[in-house]
C-alpha cells in the first residue's frame, strides 16, 4: 500500500523546522503542516504523523502523542524528540542517508507488530504521576489496544526466556499471565496481561508467530497488551533513565499495513444485489416512486 506521512512541526520558529526538514521532506516526498489537526486529518487512518517533538512545542495540545491519542488514535506517530530545529535536521538526514524513511539510528533489531491493531493507548515514558513507583517515572513500555482473546504475536524470532502464570494476586503479579522472549544483541520483549500463553520456555519461535491471547489479567483495568522492550546494559550506557534497561519499542516496530482490527464489517438492510444508489427530492409534493433509483 502507499506510504502516507505527514510533517507536523512547531509553529514557533516554522521556516526553521522546514529549513531542517527540507532534505527529507524532498528525498520521501513528505506533506508538511504545523496545524496537528491537519495532520491527523491527513489520508486518516492510514496515515504516518512524522512529529517535530521539541517539548512544549504544540501549546495549544500540550502533550502531543496523548493528543492525537486521543483525538485521532489511528494514526500512527512517528516522534523524533529534538530541542532544536538542528537536531531535528541531524536526525532526518541519517534517515535520508540510509534511503529509510523511518530510521532508528544505530537500530539492529526490527519488531513485528504484535496485534492485529493499530492502535497505541498509552505510550512508552507517559503518566508519570502514575508510575513514580518505577525509578524513571514513567510507562516503561507500549500499551496496545487488543480486546479480550486477541492474538498476540512474538515481535522478533529467538527464544522464549520465561513464561508466568498468573496466581490471582495482581499486587505481586501486576502484568498477569507474561511471555519473555529473548532476542539477538541483548534485546528482549515482554508481553504482558495475557489470557493464555501459547509457548513454553526454551522454545523457538520466529518474528509473527502466535505466542498468546489478549486479556486483562494482573493489574489493570481493562484487555490490552504491554509490550517492553529492554536491552542489556542500556541504563550503564546512558540509553535510558530505566534501571531495568527498559527502552521505548515504538521506533523499532514495524506498523502494520491494515489493521484487520480497526476495518468494521458493515451491514446492510436490504437483501443481497440490491443496493440504493440514489434519491430525488421534490418541492412540489410529496416524493413518488419514481424518485426512488
Amino acid at each position: 500500500m502507499p506510504e502516507y506521512q505527514i510533517l507536523l512541526l512547531p509553529r514557533a520558529d516554522y521556516w526553521a523546522w522546514v529549513e531542517a526538514a527540507r532534505a527529507y521532506a524532498i528525498k520521501f516526498g513528505v506533506n508538511i503542516t504545523s496545524e496537528p489537526d491537519s495532520a491527523g486529518r491527513f489520508m486518516a487512518a492510514e496515515q504516518t504523523v512524522t512529529i517535530g517533538g521539541m517539548p512544549d512545542g504544540y501549546p495549544g495540545q500540550g502533550d502531543i502523542r496523548e493528543w492525537f491519542r486521543a483525538n485521532y488514535p489511528l494514526a500512527r506517530l512517528d516522534y523524533v524528540a529534538a530541542q532544536t530545529p538542528a537536531e531535528f535536521k541531524q536526525a532526518l538526514d541519517a534517515r535520508v542517508a540510509a534511503s529509510d524513511r523511518f530510521l532508528a539510528v544505530g537500530a539492529d533489531i526490527h519488531l513485528h507488530w504484535p496485534t492485529d491493531f493499530a492502535i497505541i493507548s498509552q505510550g512508552f515514558g507517559d503518566h508519570p504521576e502514575i508510575y513514580r513507583r518505577e525509578a524513571a517515572g514513567g510507562h516503561a513500555g507500549l500499551d496496545i489496544f487488543a480486546p479480550r482473546g486477541a492474538n498476540v504475536y512474538a515481535c522478533a524470532g529467538g527464544q522464549v526466556k520465561q513464561v508466568e502464570v498468573y496466581q490471582g494476586d495482581p499486587a505481586a503479579m501486576p502484568y498477569g499471565n507474561t511471555i519473555t522472549l529473548e532476542h539477538d544483541n541483548g534485546y528482549q520483549t515482554f508481553y504482558g496481561h495475557l489470557l493464555e500463553t501459547r509457548v513454553a520456555a526454551g522454545e523457538a519461535v520466529q518474528a509473527g508467530q502466535l505466542i498468546g491471547l489478549a486479556d486483562a489479567t494482573g493489574d489493570t483495568p481493562g484487555d490490552h497488551l504491554h509490550l517492553s522492550l529492554t536491552r542489556a546494559g542500556a541504563a550503564a550506557a546512558g540509553q535510558t533513565p530505566y534501571a531495568d534497561d527498559a527502552i521505548d519499542p515504538a521506533p523499532f516496530l514495524e506498523w502494520p499495513g491494515t489493521s484487520a482490527g480497526t476495518t468494521p464489517q458493515i451491514q446492510y438492510p436490504w437483501p443481497p444485489g440490491y443496493c440504493l444508489v440514489g434519491l430525488h427530492g421534490r418541492t412540489d409534493g410529496p416524493l413518488k416512486p419514481a424518485d426512488v433509483t
